[in-house]
Order: C-alpha cells, then structure tokens, then sequence
C-alpha cells in the first residue's frame, strides 16, 4: 500500500448511516407487515415492490461509490486498494444484475422457454437456475456474503476493540478490513433472518426474510464501500493541502 496520510484518526461515517438506518430499513419490514399486510403484500413485496428496490437502490450506490473511490485510490498509487474496489463493484454489479433480471423487471420481456424451463421462477437471471449451477451462484455467494457481514463486518470490528487494535492508513489492513461502521449492518444482514427460522410466524404476519436478508446485505455493501469512500477522501484532500502547502514555501 502506498496509502500514506498524515491524519492521526480518519473519521468514518456518522450513526445516522451506520446505525439507525440499518435499525430503520429491518424494523419497518417487520412493523409495516404486522401493522398492515395488504400494504405489504401491495407495495413492499414483489419484485417491483419497496424491499426488492431498495436492493437495487442500495447496489446502484454501492457501485457509484466504488468508481469514485477507485477514482480516488489510482491518484493515491494504491494497486491492492483499486483491486479489491474493482472486485466490489464487479461483484456489486452482478448482484444488482440478477436482483433486477438483468432488466427484466424493468422493461418485461418474456424469459425465452429454454432458459423459463430451467429457471425455478421462470427469470432472465443464473441464480434461480434449477440444481446445482443455481446452486452455485445464489446460495454460495449469499452464504459466503452471509459470514462475511457476520464475522468481518460484525465480530471482527468489535474483537479488535477489545484487542485495542489499530491499524495503520498505510496498511492494507486499515482499508479492506470493514470499520465499526459496518457493526450493526453486519450483524442484522447475518441474523435478520433467523427470526423467520426459529419463531412460528402466522403465514400472513410472516415478511419475506429471504428478500430482506438480501436487502440488509445489499446495505452492508453500500456502507462498507462508501467507509472506504470518506476516508480516502480525507487522505487525498490531506494529500493536496501538503502539497499546495509545500508549494507555496519553496
């Protein structure tokens, strides 16, 4: 890395993204279905509903901040950072492509009767293929995201607390390990579910804990993507006072 910043502690970003609206995207799911299921069922399930498009919402932001901060990383002279943001979004992109049948949803083409045949919910998209390749790109990349949110974004933060571990802006570690910004998003993106798993839901009460998992792993992106975001914008901006500084005293 040759991440190098002058900024004792880079702030990250504020407790109205990291905490209350992970807090207010989940509870609203489970408020609103309880409150009123006809609103739900009409307006926030679906795939034109509020919860599917949030997802999308969520990626599509996810993605403009990661342009911006690999914009940011390749003025800085980071390869390993503009790697691994590259790979986000990439891997943003795909999400967001399958969320949204890669346009399907939105401008409704029929699925061609091959593809329809072997797709579970008769979609332009790979992850609800049938056996094993659907398998392969829906349930293992959303596990692997699963542990990633639950034990990066959620126990490691907090482990390193504990430890009084502090890493350096000029580590890889500092950049690609998520931030305590990433904690509450994590933790409810690995075990919002859950409450469908172990609790008996009325089959009218019970929100779809599939779709909101997704949405609240879609959010986990976005936040650790645009952590990343403000504080490489501190250290460029850093980066350009010293040197304007420097200039201005020959």
């Amino acid at each position: 890395m040759r991440i190098q910043s002058d900024i004792p502690d880079l702030s990250d970003l504020s407790v109205v993204v990291t905490i209350w609206l992970p807090l207010a995207v989940y509870l609203t799911h489970l408020m609103v279905k309880a409150i009123n299921f006809f609103f739900y069922r009409d307006y926030m399930d679906g795939e034109k509903g509020v919860t599917e498009l949030l997802t999308l919402l969520f990626l599509a932001i996810a993605m403009f901040g990661a342009v911006q901060a690999i914009r940011i990383a390749r003025t800085l002279e980071s390869k390993v950072l503009v790697g691994w943001l590259c790979l986000m979004f990439l891997g943003s992109f795909y999400f967001f492509g399958e969320e949204a049948s890669w346009g399907q949803h939105v401008f409704g083409w029929d699925t061609p009767d091959g593809s329809a045949a072997r797709n579970d919910q008769p979609e332009t998209n790979l992850h609800n293929l049938g056996g094993g390749p659907g398998s392969l790109l829906d349930k293992v990349p959303r596990n692997i995201l699963t542990l990633c949110a639950l034990f990066l974004g959620f126990v490691y933060p907090l482990w390193r607390i504990k430890r009084s571990i502090v890493f350096s802006p000029s580590s890889w570690q500092y950049w690609l390990f998520p931030t305590t910004a990433c904690v509450t998003v994590g933790f409810i993106a690995a075990a919002g579910s859950l409450p469908g798993k172990v609790i008996h839901w009325e089959p009218w009460f019970k929100p779809d804990f599939g779709e909101i998992k997704e949405l609240m792993i879609a959010l986990f992106i976005m936040i650790y993507v645009f952590s990343i975001l403000k504080r490489l914008r501190q250290v460029a901006n850093a980066a350009v006072s010293s040197n304007t500084a420097v200039n201005a005293n020959p």
